[in-house]
């Protein structure tokens, strides 16, 4: 059964104007990293406990950031064949865990020195 939140979010990603707002709060951080000539980079977290459901947003998330040429950490894909219970701190807490953690800041350190 699905939550209310979770549905919300599920029904904000269908109506076109909240993901054209939503696509443009995005483009203004992106421009404004541009502008004052600093790199940026985004990660876009799934729902640990639904990966696949929240696929539909998280993709869209990622196909407009790389349109963007912006770089990108998708982790709907790093994580997707992942079981939930090895992801989050509980069953209770979908909140990701320290093991989760660890490997997302290995990424994002690869993704920013690419060269070490």
């Amino acid at each position: 059964m699905e939550n209310i939140y979770w549905k919300y979010i599920k029904h904000a990603y269908s109506v076109l104007s909240i993901w054209s707002s939503h696509k443009q709060t995005l483009g203004a951080i992106i421009g404004f990293a541009r502008q004052i000539n600093s790199g940026i980079a985004f990660i876009v977290w799934p729902n640990l406990n639904n990966i696949e459901g929240s696929l539909e947003f998280t993709s869209r998330i990622v196909e407009f950031l790389e349109e963007q040429e912006v770089k990108v950490v998708d982790l709907s894909t790093y994580f997707r064949s992942r079981p939930a219970e090895t992801l989050v701190v509980n069953a209770l807490d979908g909140h990701p865990n320290e093991k989760t953690n660890t490997e997302v800041a290995k990424l994002v350190y690869k993704l920013l020195f690419p060269q070490k």
